[in-house]
């Protein structure tokens, strides 16, 4: 059985459904080279064929903005000529691309927009307490302390209820991004989030 479907997941709880020992039906297509949309089912059904037997008979399924499936038997199996290359054979000849934040950039179809790096006189002198000092903030409604402080609490929506507090010297980290995106431009390596 081939079940095409946009993601693994979803191939996966059919397969279990239908009572797949793997819980997941033949698409090994997917993580060679992702989904192909409307054509992603023949193109599994192309790869299949390669290495089928005359006898066999196939499931074909599909799964997107509706569903299809086709039982199919295999009569005969033809005699390709030398330069037939087929689906096994385009994947074996294919090449890793940087990837498509790069391919944007080689084409010019994104800009890399120029920072200024200046600190602002202001921005600094606002913020210089807080940064400097390592000064947070605790919401006197739930008592939730919280790096930067504002206007309103993170943890229960209070207003106006933050108040100075200063912060450890050392902390542990709970929860962390990283981002692949940056100024406009997908980046292959993924960056720290700020």
């Amino acid at each position: 059985m081939i079940l095409a479907a946009p993601d693994p997941r979803t191939a996966r709880g059919a397969g279990a459904e239908l009572g797949f020992e793997s819980g997941e039906p033949h698409d090994e297509l997917f993580m060679q080279m992702g989904y192909a949309g409307a054509a992603h089912p023949l193109v599994c059904l192309g790869a299949i064929l390669e290495r089928a037997e005359a006898g066999e008979r196939l499931v074909l399924a599909s799964y997107g903005e509706g569903a299809d499936a086709f039982l199919l038997e295999v009569e005969d199996v033809p005699t390709r000529p030398g330069s037939w290359r087929g689906v096994g054979g385009s994947l074996s000849r294919r090449f890793e691309d940087a990837g498509y934040g790069d391919y944007l950039k080689s084409r010019k179809l994104v800009t890399r927009i120029e920072t200024d790096v200046r600190a602002s006189p202001v921005t600094y002198q606002r913020d210089l307490s807080r940064e400097l000092t390592l000064t947070g903030a605790r919401c006197s409604a739930c008592g939730l302390v919280q790096y930067p402080g504002g206007r309103v609490c993170d943890g229960c929506g209070a207003y106006r209820t933050l108040q100075d507090v200063p912060l450890a010297r050392k902390g542990r980290i709970f929860t962390n991004t990283l981002d692949h995106i940056d100024q406009n431009c997908y980046l292959t390596e993924p960056i720290p989030g700020r």
